[in-house]
This record gives structure tokens, C-alpha cells and sequence, in this order.
């Protein structure tokens, strides 16, 4: 009987433990754009890079990020600190990239860096967005992305809603990137 009622115990703690701590959840579908005659296979990585800034300790409510995405002071980006996570190497045409990780996502930096090397030439996309809205969990999914070479900030393309669980959903609506 002891050592049933130390089993629950552990199990609500570590219940309890779980559902406490914020998270984030990062996914899109990475495809190739194929030509008529093409031959040569595709093989890309796909980088993942995290910024942010020093702050306050972060409330749960469903905040707005005060600072300005569009005009951030350089005083700012010297105290910016940045770290790479999950580096993905597939040989594929197809891609499906999920991240997810136990931290709080607002006013983070999302930086991916996708690189290709198809028929001996090397060539990067780079898609890069902030968190502007404070929650608890957070889901991004930034649906079907066709790679093209460039840099891309899709920070006023997002879309943020909360589900009725007050969960924050970011979502890319279709057709924001170049698809040629």
C-alpha cells in the first residue's frame, strides 16, 4: 500500500512538472521546385538559429512586444545573444521540419538557415521572424515552403491567433514566399 500511494505521488508531481512549463513548436514542409529533365539530387540542411535579448522575467499573459521589430537601436542587438539549434541533413525533395523545445518563445528571433547543394552548386534561404505576442505555449507552423534562394523576413506576414485553449498559433498564410 506504501509504495502505491509513493507511485501516485511521483506521478502528480511529475504530471504537474510537465504541465507547467512553457513551450514552443516550430514546423513547416520544406519542397523542391522540379524542372522537366531534372537529374541531379538535392541535399539540404536546414540550420535553426535563436535570438534574443536580455529581460525582465516573462509574465504568462498574452502581452504585446513593446519594442519596434522595424527600427531595433543598436545598443539592442550588442546585448542580442544568439545560439544554433537542430541542424537537419536529409537528401530529399521533400522536407517535413519540426522543432520543439520547453521555453518561452516571445521576443525571440527565428532564424533558418536552408542551404541546397544540387549538381555541385551551394545556394541559401534564409527565412527569419520575431515572436511579437507573449503565451504559455506557442505554435508556429509556417505550412509549405518551396526553397528559393534569398533572404526573407516574414515578420508582418504572420498571423497570430489563440485557440480556446489559449494556446497562441502563428501561422504563415499560403503564398507569402516566392514559389518560382
Amino acid at each position: 500500500m506504501k509504495n502505491i500511494i509513493v507511485l501516485i505521488c511521483l506521478f502528480l508531481f511529475y504530471a504537474t512538472s510537465f504541465s507547467q512549463s512553457p513551450q514552443v513548436t516550430v514546423s513547416f514542409r520544406l519542397e523542391e521546385l522540379m524542372s522537366h529533365g531534372d537529374t541531379c539530387a538535392s541535399v539540404y540542411t536546414i540550420k535553426q538559429k535563436q535570438c534574443e535579448f536580455p529581460r525582465n522575467p516573462v509574465k504568462q499573459a498574452h502581452d504585446t512586444s513593446s519594442i519596434d521589430w522595424n527600427n531595433i537601436p543598436d545598443s539592442l542587438f550588442q546585448r542580442i545573444k544568439c545560439d544554433e539549434y537542430n541542424s537537419v541533413t536529409k537528401k530529399s525533395y521533400v522536407i517535413e521540419y519540426i522543432f520543439d523545445r520547453i521555453e518561452y518563445a516571445f521576443e525571440k528571433i527565428y532564424t533558418f538557415i536552408i542551404s541546397r547543394i544540387k549538381c555541385g552548386k551551394s545556394e541559401t534561404m534564409e527565412i527569419k521572424f520575431p515572436v511579437k505576442i507573449r503565451s504559455f505555449f506557442t505554435t508556429i507552423n509556417l505550412g509549405k515552403i518551396y526553397f528559393v534562394p534569398g533572404k526573407y523576413d516574414i515578420s508582418e506576414k504572420l498571423e497570430y491567433s489563440l485557440t480556446k485553449n489559449d494556446f497562441l498559433q502563428i501561422t504563415l498564410p499560403e503564398n507569402s514566399l516566392p514559389d518560382y
